[in-house]
């Protein structure tokens, strides 16, 4: 293993508390490849005022152990955050080790509880999963839906039709829970916000404000858990 490929390695617990909240290492990977002693890395957490958890081989999934860094205030702030999700798929958030070691013995299927598996890589900032990435191309996504359907609603309107067709309804609407998702929601918040003229005027009007409040009713939904039609 080069410099490089280490210095990757490390960086997955060097840059909690800067860029994220959690992270964490095989104790085999921190200590034969990076040499970096377990103990050398526990003083790095207190010098920088980070927490840490050692799990040995037997107390984690991991087979030859882990070590997990976190920053305490960011991680408590994510998992209330995405309370909802996480706790829809049985991932505790009370406290954030308690978090750690479901998921230090416990995964999470993508398929079956894609919030709580987006949630969590957010949690150890997964470049995948960065907000400003895959939530904005899905704004983009559901921006370009609408703008078609006006353009079909005008041209179906000149043709002399009365009432707006819908083609592209269903799919701005399952966007639009792509997007709740990505916030930690499920599909009652998605019920919720739909029924809103927030989200109505954001896509109708086009209001240079409206996305902001868009996102932060989003985020109210969710965390206080409103679900269904208004």
């Amino acid at each position: 293993m080069n410099k490089d490929e280490k210095q990757e390695l490390l960086d997955d617990l060097y840059d909690v508390g800067k860029t994220k909240s959690l992270g964490n290492l095989p104790l085999e990977e921190l200590v034969d490849f990076c040499g970096v002693s377990i103990n050398e890395m526990i003083q790095y957490a207190n010098k920088n005022e980070l927490e840490y958890l050692v799990l040995q081989e037997g107390e984690t999934s991991v087979a030859t152990g882990a070590i997990y860094l976190y920053h305490e205030g960011m991680l408590k702030g994510l998992l209330k955050e995405y309370e909802v999700a996480l706790q829809t798929a049985g991932v505790p958030t009370n406290s954030p080790l308690e978090y750690i070691r479901f998921i230090a013995n416990n995964s999470i299927s993508k398929k079956e509880n894609p919030a709580a598996y987006v949630a969590i890589a957010k949690t150890y900032n997964d470049p995948r999963f960065r907000l400003s990435g895959t939530a904005e191309l899905l704004f983009n996504l559901m921006d370009s839906l609408t703008e078609k359907q006006l353009t079909l609603n005008e041209m179906v309107g000149k043709l002399g039709a009365n009432d707006p067709i819908s083609f592209l309804t269903e799919e701005i609407k399952q966007v639009l829970l792509l997007i709740i998702k990505e916030y930690g929601g499920n599909e009652g918040h998605h019920a919720h916000v739909y029924s809103t003229d927030l989200f109505y005027n954001y896509e109708y009007y086009q209001r240079a404000y409206a996305k902001e409040e868009l996102i932060d009713y989003i985020k109210s939904a969710i965390q206080h858990d409103w679900t269904g039609s208004i």
